[in-house]
């Protein structure tokens, strides 16, 4: 059989890249459609193999066989890359698919220039970007000298700085990762990188316990989460500790004691008594607790005036409830005369037999509906309450 004659590599390899495919798939579909000249082969790199390097090549998409390119110097492909402003390999790689990178250009530069001037893909791009696994072998400048010139940017903060390492305004003997490259070469943190004034703890000259206690003061913080989230705020100095109970251990004796506030376990502070603290109360003109909580929050109380008289009363026995510590009367009735106790109780007892009522909690369901049965039988729907209070005031008269 007469061997078949084709067309020269040149060509065919002309026809081919006219047609606009963009790899081998697509060059095998069309040779399968019946539409290729009779004189191209559709098994092309069989028949032209001496001259064939790559179907990139072939078809004119750029993606040539890195052993077959015959490229540019390395300094000019780079100039090349730098020019298209990628900020990474991931758009590179996309860059190369899109068939507009011309021959000379290799897809795989890491392997191309290996020894012939690569760096990593940072240097490449000319974003700046380094890999991990690249800094070994990077030339970068010494620690002082690359952090000299990185303070002399007067950058602000870390968002500042990650802007200006993917700008591509970098040189490339300063690191993207210093805290990497100069892990075991001087580095501290970010803050001390970009001398912004931002010192680290580590070093860092605090106030004394006292000055401390002070600022804290002043500023009317009132417990550990309150002083968190001032810390959180930036309104906290920098030379005031965020954890003062490690910086100031020794003379640590808790956060009472370090924010100013009254508290109860404090067994040498003397409270004034129950009906005493009430009258303080009832002159402020509050109407709730959480509004009590503020107002010591905000202004500086009596020293003999607990913050949390609920807990100090209830423990001495003397607490009744809020709204008659403030004065409102909203959960007791201040002037009602009910039954005494002991004729109250047994009224209670026939209507939790005529109504069943098994519990408080039935008790609870049934006293709002029947507020006008409660007037006429002369007892109240808040039983352990008044009959409590009636207990209590009996002791304040002793």
């Amino acid at each position: 059989m007469r061997k078949k004659e084709y067309r020269s590599f040149e060509s065919a390899r002309k026809f081919a890249q006219k047609l606009g495919l963009k790899n081998r798939e697509q060059w095998q579909a069309y040779c399968k459609s019946g539409n290729n000249p009779d004189d191209i082969p559709a098994s092309a790199g069989s028949i032209y193999k001496k001259d064939f390097k790559g179907w990139g090549d072939f078809l004119g998409t750029g993606n040539v066989k890195p052993g077959d390119i015959q490229s540019r110097s390395f300094k000019k492909s780079r100039e090349f890359a730098r020019s298209l402003k990628l900020k990474g390999w991931k758009e590179w790689v996309e860059y190369c698919k899109s068939g507009n990178k011309p021959n000379g250009i290799p897809s795989h530069p890491n392997r191309t220039y290996k020894n012939k001037g690569w760096i990593n893909w940072g240097d490449w791009l000319g974003s700046g970007t380094i890999a991990s696994k690249d800094m070994k072998g990077e030339v970068f400048l010494s620690f002082e000298k690359a952090r000299k010139f990185v303070r002399e940017l007067k950058l602000k903060n870390t968002t500042a700085w990650n802007e200006y390492r993917k700008s591509g305004n970098k040189p490339d003997n300063i690191p993207s990762t210093p805290n990497m490259v100069y892990k075991n070469d001087g580095w501290i943190d970010l803050p001390d990188w970009l001398g912004n004034g931002n010192l680290s703890n580590k070093g860092r000259i605090y106030l004394t316990y006292e000055e401390c206690q002070k600022f804290v003061q002043k500023n009317s913080i009132t417990s550990q989460i309150e002083w968190e989230k001032f810390g959180k705020s930036g309104k906290r100095h920098l030379n005031v500790p965020s954890h003062p109970e490690r910086v100031f251990s020794k003379q640590w004796k808790g956060w009472p004691n370090f924010l100013g506030v009254d508290r109860i376990a404090n067994q040498n502070r003397k409270f004034k008594s129950y009906k005493d603290t009430r009258a303080f109360a009832i002159s402020l003109n509050l109407k709730t607790q959480s509004a009590w909580k503020k107002y010591w929050r905000i202004n500086k109380i009596p020293k003999d005036i607990p913050v949390a008289p609920d807990i100090l009363y209830k423990k001495q026995g003397t607490w009744i409830s809020w709204g008659d510590f403030l004065g409102t009367g909203t959960i007791a009735k201040q002037n009602k005369e009910y039954l005494p106790i002991k004729e109250a109780k047994l009224v209670y007892q026939k209507l939790f037999k005529e109504y069943n009522i098994k519990n408080l909690s039935d008790w609870q369901r049934f006293a709002p509906k029947h507020k006008e049965l409660l007037e006429k039988l002369n007892i109240p729907a808040d039983v352990l309450i008044v009959y409590s209070k009636e207990r209590v005031e009996k002791r304040l008269k002793k």
